[in-house]
Order: structure tokens, then sequence, then C-alpha cells
């Protein structure tokens, strides 16, 4: 991961922009290393009333190993992702299902990567016309890069939603409400425009990682 040099002058977004993008990180079957930590710990504790007193520092070793296999265990269920980050520096992301190793003591992050959907708040706009209207829309997301959506922006979800009232508002205005020419109107063009919002919403939410599968407008009046 890469940020731009602090002493570069701030002339765009591009200058600005946490470079980083999603990798595997380095994984292993959790359920061996399960096993393997159980039998150090319950090992050592098992001999632990059988060895002299001057010698039973010795088990220390294998009880300290067996801790730090479990804590380098971790449980990923169908549709999530973990974002693995060791000592502040993005090591991976892990999408396979189910108990994986992976860096002892490392910080896990949650991503969901399911499918996702909202629905922005009515906005009061002028259409391109000047006249007053209400819009509103529902947008169907999914994070792709779990990487970029924990750290090229601070909270991926709030930055998607105003993102998305942003582009609405943009798009509600570049249009008449209503028109009986063939013109582009939001009320007649429910198609075109909802795929000119898709893309608008896309664009901007490409920098967080998230992929747009559908936008409609669900409030017009």
């Amino acid at each position: 991961m890469q940020v731009m040099d602090s002493a570069t002058p701030p002339t765009g977004p591009a200058q600005a922009r946490v470079d980083v993008v999603e990798r595997p990180a380095w994984r292993s079957d959790g359920i061996v290393w399960a096993i393997i930590a159980l039998v150090l710990i319950g090992a050592s504790l098992g001999v632990l009333f059988v060895l002299p007193e001057s010698i039973v520092w010795i088990l220390l070793v294998p009880v300290l190993a067996g801790v730090l296999i479990l804590s380098s265990l971790v449980v990923v269920p169908p549709g999530e992702s973990r974002v693995i980050e060791f000592f502040g520096r993005y090591v991976g992301t892990v999408r396979f299902s189910g108990l994986s190793a992976v860096i002892p003591f490392a910080a896990r992050r949650r991503v969901s990567l399911r499918v996702r959907n909202f629905e922005t708040s009515a906005l009061k706009v002028n259409d391109a016309s000047g006249n007053p209207i209400e819009v509103g829309a529902i947008v169907v997301w999914q994070v792709v890069d779990a990487a970029k959506a924990v750290y090229a922006v601070d909270d991926y979800e709030q930055f998607l939603a105003i993102q998305s009232e942003a582009a609405l508002r943009h798009i509600a205005t570049s249009h008449p409400y209503d028109t009986g020419r063939a013109e582009t109107s939001l009320r007649g063009s429910t198609d075109v425009v909802a795929a000119e919002l898709a893309d608008e919403v896309a664009q901007r939410a490409g920098v967080a990682g998230v992929q747009i599968i559908e936008v409609r407008i669900s409030h017009l009046a």
C-alpha cells in the first residue's frame, strides 16, 4: 500500500488516493492447525504432573506454540471476506469460506461480499426545465475489492450513499421531468435514465472497490 507524497500538490483526486489493490493473503488449513494446537496444549497439561519441578518450564514452549497457532485462526462465513492487517500493513484478503490459519496476531477486518441495496432519500431538485421535483433511487451494489473498501475511503457504505445521491441529483437536473417530444425525460425514458444513473454512480463508487449492479428511480413526483 502506497500513499502519495504529502509534498505533492493536491491538483486532483488521484494525488490524494490510497494506492491499494486486493490480493490473496497467505492462509493454510485451519482445521489441521487447530488440531496441532490442541494436541500441543493437551499434551503439555497431560505431562505437567509427571515431570520434575526443575524442568516444568519446558512445557511453556509447546503451550506458547499452541496459543500462537490459535491466535492465527479465523472463521470466514460464505459471502464474507477478511482483510488481514499486520502491524499496520495490509498483507492480503482471505475469501476462503471456513476455518483458516493466517499470520498470528494480525488484525482482521470483516467485509461483506454479498449483494446489498439501499434507497436514497427523496431529493428536492429542479429538473432541466427548472421545475421543482422530488426524486429517489434504489441502488443495488456489491463489494468486489475488499482492500479498497477498507483503505481507499473512510467508510465505504457512507461514501456510496453520498455519492449515489450526488449522481442522482446531477442526472435529475440534466433531464426534464416530462416532455411530449422525443427528448429524453425522467418520466418517459426510465430505462435510459436508469442506465445513465448506474454509469455515473459506478464511476464515483469505483474508488471504494464497489461494483454497481443496478440503479433504478424509485420515487419521482
